[in-house]
Order: structure tokens, then sequence, then C-alpha cells
């Protein structure tokens, strides 16, 4: 991305990767990227599984993105004063900053709803999701101090920060909201945690520090080499405890490491002089493919490996070669591939590249700007090299054209005529604004102070010699009034122009007014600078009464919840009541929200109405007795008397007498039973066959197995005729007998007295 600004641009290049990635533009879409590939503001770039891929931003900024990364650029400004902001949505980075940021720059780390601050230090950011859809962020330092702040949904601060310092570390929590359902990034809250031995995370309190040390071994290697290696023109200072953490976690051999590692540096050893002498210092033994470097004669600094450059040109740093200019070789066979050496203006070798025939070389980007002719004294400014290098079609070398420019005397003078700074600055550049200069100083005549305005000549684009003085004004004096809450004046104060008022001491700290209590917060306008007449009034942090009732009694003390807040929820009180008549109500709600205390709040309790329910047997002995939710269901025991025989009638239970599948008084149950009766024949006083069992309103079965004829003496016969009553139609116990005729012998003899005839009649 280049961003052409008074000859100076942003470089964010690619300058080393491992296995696969891939960088997403807008309206582009997905490019391959490949080593010395300009990146640009927008750019979402990702690593996946096994890869890794190095960032070099300005120069002075290093992002080394570890395998199944994702991030998303910010970037704007020039490379003195720009803002970067790296969006990390998933994975790890590790940030190096080698040299101090200028007041106008920022560089961000951005997580969900946290972001990292940093002026110039070295830090590793992770971010993962668990299975819950919430998101785990951690920040380890290894120099200097980082600055996290956790926002809100709209990206707003919410006052919670920590300062995390070189060795310590901080976590943080993003959870979801639950009723959006949105992921947590989008629609989420962040807290700090502390994470203990088993793995769970606990909330850090507010006012406590939420960082802690952090264990070197469960860093990946790779990333502790990184940190261990750093630009030796650009160094990281590493305080030795912090370096020899790094090198204990490097040397281990029990560690699987995470980026393809197969080994670990060679075992580094320090003896008790190592502290005493940093030249003896060991580091770990290097790769011999690594191009990065180690300061050995400091422990504590580091170096960041060298920027490459793209993928069809193979770049080498070094030594220059004996003779800058060498003689050309003799006529090259026709090939495909020439070498292309750029030179800087005193020689050094800056790239060897290998170009296609045909193809562009790439112009190195640690040439000499400037530089001053020790013969002449004049400042010589780079404009362009000597040779084109757009289709290179032979051997080439290449060297940096200058153009001398004039240099004039610049002198600063304080507003006693003390020289401040004496400048030689090259024609038609800027001089730099001696900072040693009187800002305010009291004039001896009129007492007043006066106040640095600026400068009494322009020097953005110097082209003569030039005295420069400073330019005064007298500061105004302003009117600033204090008034208590209700609009008492507490203190009037005459203030000089950018001065401070002083608060009052004696205004109302807290008072109570309808039911809300207020305590003093702060001073509603700023009073540390005064530019006008000013009025100043305390506002007040509000906190509200809140009660909570069953009907007219006030269950427990009144409480004092500050706005915004929840109040507690009582539990001593007894959530079951008697309403009367079988009546009872149990707690079932509050009848208003009081999660978010904005006003002076009564709280009710809601009781639901429950009625009696007895089941009776059929004796009115009690079965079970409960109560029931209004327009609930009972549930009818099991324990009754299924049937039973009193007096002849045999009971068999048929159902409850009353319904009870929604319940709106108090109700008793009894059961119903359906009446079978015993139904006995007789003949005189024996019984005919068994006994009968004839449901109520059903017939009795008519017994046949009896004598129809029976002797009745004395020549009397007695023969079956009905049956003494109905039984076709059973409504009691009933006994039926058999009614029999009379019948007598009726002989006719003859004149002899032989019988003749006989026959019943």
């Amino acid at each position: 991305m280049l961003l052409h600004r008074d000859d100076e641009y942003r470089v964010i290049k690619v300058f080393d990767k491992t296995g696969t990635s891939v960088v997403t533009r807008p309206k582009v879409g997905d490019i391959d990227p490949y080593i010395g590939m300009n990146l640009e503001n927008g750019d979402t770039v990702c690593t996946f599984k096994e890869s890794t891929m190095h960032m070099n931003l300005d120069d002075t900024k290093y992002l080394l993105l570890e395998p199944e990364t994702k991030v998303e650029l910010e970037a704007s400004g020039n490379s003195k004063d720009n803002k970067t902001k790296i969006v990390l949505k998933s994975g790890s980075v590790l940030n190096e900053i080698t040299e101090p940021l200028s007041s106008d720059s920022t560089y961000e780390v951005s997580a969900p709803k946290a972001t990292m601050a940093v002026h110039g230090t070295s830090f590793r950011v992770t971010i993962e999701k668990d299975e819950n859809g919430d998101y785990i962020t951690r920040l380890y330092t290894f120099h200097g101090t980082v600055k996290v702040t956790l926002v809100d949904e709209n990206g707003k601060d919410t006052g919670q920060t920590a300062e995390v310092g070189k060795d310590k570390c901080v976590t943080i929590k993003t959870v979801r909201n639950e009723k959006t359902g949105k992921d947590a990034s989008i629609d989420g809250t962040s807290f700090f945690v502390i994470e203990d031995a088993g793995g769970k995370f606990e909330k850090v309190k507010e006012g406590e520090d939420p960082t802690t040390d952090f264990d070197y071994t469960k860093i990946p290697y790779d990333t502790l080499k990184e940190v261990f290696t750093t630009d030796k023109e650009d160094e990281i200072k590493l305080s030795p405890e912090v370096l020899q953490k790094i090198i204990d976690a490097m040397n281990r051999k029990d560690d699987t490491t995470t980026s393809g590692e197969t080994s670990s540096p060679e075992e580094t050893t320090q003896t008790e002089e190592t502290t005493a002498d940093p030249e003896e210092t060991s580091s770990p033994e290097k790769d011999p493919e690594d191009t990065s470097t180690t300061t050995a004669a400091d422990p504590e600094v580091t170096t960041v490996p060298e920027t490459t450059t793209p993928a069809e040109t193979t770049t080498t740093t070094g030594e220059p070669d004996p003779d800058p200019d060498p003689e050309p070789d003799p006529e090259p066979e026709p090939n495909e591939e020439y070498t292309v050496r750029f030179y800087d203006y005193d020689g050094t070798l800056l790239s060897t590249q290998t170009v296609a025939d045909g193809k562009a070389a790439s112009a190195p980007s640690n040439y000499t700007k400037t530089y001053t002719d020790s013969t002449t004294g004049s400042t010589m400014e780079f404009t362009g090299w000597d040779t084109d290098f757009d289709s290179v079609t032979s051997d080439l070398t290449i060297k940096p054209v200058y153009k001398a420019t004039a240099n004039y005397s610049v002198k600063f003078y304080d507003y006693d005529g003390t020289l401040l700074s004496t400048q030689t600055v090259a024609d038609g550049k800027a001089a730099s604004a001696p900072s040693n200069y009187t800002k305010t100083y009291t004039d001896s005549t009129t007492g007043s102070t006066m106040e640095f305005t600026g400068w009494d000549t322009k020097f953005s684009s110097v082209t003569s010699d030039l005295t420069i003085k400073p330019v005064y004004k007298a500061k105004a004096r302003f009117t600033v009034k204090f008034y208590d809450y209700d609009g008492t004046l507490l203190s009037s104060q005459s203030i000089e122009e950018s001065m401070p008022a002083t608060a009052p001491t004696d205004y109302t700290e807290s008072y109570i007014a309808s039911g809300v209590h207020y305590t003093f917060r702060a001073w509603d306008n700023s009073y540390t600078n005064i530019t006008e007449d000013l009025t100043v009034k305390p506002t007040y942090f509000k906190s509200y009464e809140v009660k909570f009732f069953i009907g007219d009694d006030q269950i427990g003390t009144t409480q004092i919840v500050a706005e915004g807040k929840a109040a507690t929820e009582p539990t001593d009180f007894d959530k079951t009541i008697s309403l009367g008549d079988g009546k009872q109500g149990k707690f079932s709600k509050w009848d208003k929200a009081f999660n978010k205390i904005t006003a002076v709040t009564n709280v009710n309790a809601v009781f639901d109405s429950y009625y009696l329910v007895t089941f009776c047997d059929y004796d009115d002995s009690e079965l079970s007795s409960t109560y029931v939710k209004e327009n609930a269901s009972a549930t009818a025991p099991t324990n009754y008397t299924k049937s039973y025989t009193a007096d002849g009638v045999h009971y068999t239970f048929t159902g409850w007498d009353t319904t009870f599948t929604s319940i709106t008084e108090t109700t008793e149950v009894h059961p119903k039973y359906s009446k079978s009766y015993e139904v006995k024949f007789f003949n005189g006083e024996e019984q005919i066959g068994t006994t009968q069992i004839v449901a109520e309103g059903k017939a009795a079965t008519e017994p046949t197995g009896f004598d129809k004829t029976i002797s009745l003496g004395d020549g009397k016969q007695g023969k079956f005729s009905k049956w003494d009553k109905a039984f076709n139609n059973i409504t009691a116990v009933t006994n039926v007998n058999a009614v029999f005729d009379s019948y007598y012998l009726v002989t006719f003899c003859d004149y002899d007295d032989s019988e003749l005839s006989s026959e019943y009649i």
C-alpha cells in the first residue's frame, strides 16, 4: 500500500511465508500471496494449518501470523505518522514494534470487544472460540507495556482497562448475548478472567489486577524464536529475566511444538558470570538455513529476520563485492535468467537478484536516502537509479543517483536572547523547532503571564539563513463560579487563561430527596484549562430506594440501589400464605423487573391461587388431600375401594362424583358405585339353586332345575303355578318364592269298591 505524502510512503510487505495462505482483497477476491507482495488497507489475510506468514510494516513493525490465523489490515498515514490496526479474527499473532511510535501514530490489535494499544513493544495475541460460542483472548507481553481496553457492543470504552507489562499476560472472555443469538464478536460482553490450574475461568473483580505471569513453555517454539531474533538495526531490548525464560523455553526437550519443529535448539547454559559479563551469554544454536541474526554481545538485544523480495526474485544481502563495479563477464551464453546487483552510494551491496528474461527487478528499500558529502559538506539526496531495470535482458550493476542541495544556517533564540539551537538545513527542507524554549514567563512590567504562540519566521521550507525568535501573548483572565446542587454559590474565582481553577471542598457530598439518594460524582465542567468564563455545578450518582412487599407488609429492609444496577431479590419470606376458605397462595413471581433500577421502586410479590382438593372413600374416610393451582387438574388417588358388599347389595366403583380437571374452588370428591343385588329363589324353606347377583335394573334368571309337583299329604298335591313376585327389573335384594296350586285326589270305585279311576283335581 503506497500513500504518497512528501515523498514518504507506507510499505506493508510479505517478507516470509511457509505453507498455504490467502489474501482476500475487496473488489478483487482471493490472491495467492508471494514473498515481497505489497499488502493494502482492507486486505484480509488467512494462514492455514502448519502455515505462517511474516509481514514488515514501515521497516519498524513486524507481524508474525501463526498457523490457522485470520487478520484484517487497517492502515493509513505515511511511514512516520500513521495509524495501524490489526483486527484479529482468529488464531495468534506476534507483534514487534522496534521503534517508538511518533506522537501522531497509533498501533492497535483488535480482538472481540477489546483493543490493545502500544507505542513500541513485543507482544503476542491469541483468540480461541469455545463450544459455547464464547471467545477467549490472551495477551502475552515480552517487552514494553500494552494497554488493554474492553469495549461494549457499540465499540465504546467500558472503562475496564489493564496495563500489561513485560513478562505478564492477561486473559479476556467475551460471552455472546443469549437473547439475540449473534456471534459474541458482534453482540457480546467482555470481562477480564483468570484461569485456574483446572482450566476454569474466574471473573476478575473490579479494581483487582487481572495480569498474571505466564508459562513460556506453552508458547510455540517458532514464536519464541521470532521474539529472540529481531532485525539487528531495529533492536528490541529484552530484560535479562525475560530473555532467560525464552532461552529456557526454547531449550525444552520434552515439548512438541505447534509449528512443525522436530527438534529444539541445542541447550544453552548460563553461569553466574553471565549477569556480570553479558558478552559471555550463549544463544540458542541457530538453524543453518535461518537468515535471522542475534547480537551476541548484549543478551537484551534481539534482531528481526531481514526482508525478502517477490516470488520471481531471489534476494541476498551481505558484504559488498571486493570490486563494487566489476569488469563485465565474457559474453554469456543465451539464457532465461540474469543477475542484477544493486549497490549503495558507498559501494555496499544492497541486493543481488536473479531475474527472468524480460522481467523487472525490484528496487531495494534499504538504500541511503540522503548523506553528507565528506568533501563539500553538501547534502546529497537520492533521485533514482542509474540504470533502467523494468525489463532485464542482461546482467546489470545498478547504482543510486544523487543531487547536491544547498545548506543554510538556522538559529533559534529564546525570548531573552538565549541561543536555543543552531541547525544546518538543506535547501527547501524544514528546520526542526527546538523544544527547550520558554513556554511561559511573567512580564516584569505588567505582571501578566506571557504565553508562547509560535515563531516569528516560517521554517518549513528553508531557502536562506534564518534567525528565528518566539512570539508571545499575554494570557487573559476569566471568572469561574462554583455552585452547590441547590444553586448556592460556593466560590467565585478569577483565573488566568489556560490555568486551573480550584474546586471548593464545602459542596454537598450527598443528600436524599423523595427516596432518591444522591452522591457526588464530579463537576459538570472541566476547570483544569480555563479559556472562558465558566459556571461549574456538581453532578451526582443516583441511587434509589427499592422495597419488596407481600400485600401491605414490607419484606426485609429498604435497599439503596445505584442507578442502572440490580436490586437483590429477597429470599427470607413466606412463599406460601393462607387466603381463607381452603384457598392458599403460593409465590410465583414479582410484579415488575428490578435488574436495572432507574427510579424509586416498590416490588410486590405475586401469588398464584391454590384450592384444597379432598378425595374421600365410600365411607367418607379421607383418601388424600392436596392444594391444586387454580385452573389446574388434581390427581385422583389409587387407594380408593374398588368394590364392597353391604346387606346383600354389591357395590362396584364407576368413577368420581365431581370433576377435578380445572379447579376453581375448594373441592371434595367422592367415589360413585354401581349396585348389584342378591336374588334368591325358594321352594318353601328350601333355596332353589345358588344366589344370583343381578345388576340394578336387570332381570334375574328364572331357575328350572326344581320339582314343580310336590306332595302336600292327605291325598293333597301341589303343582307349581308361578312366582310370588316379578324379577325382571331388580332394584333391591330380592327373595322369590314358588307358588303351588293345591290338587286333591279323586277316586271312582265300582260296586265292589274296586277302583275304576283316580286323578288329582
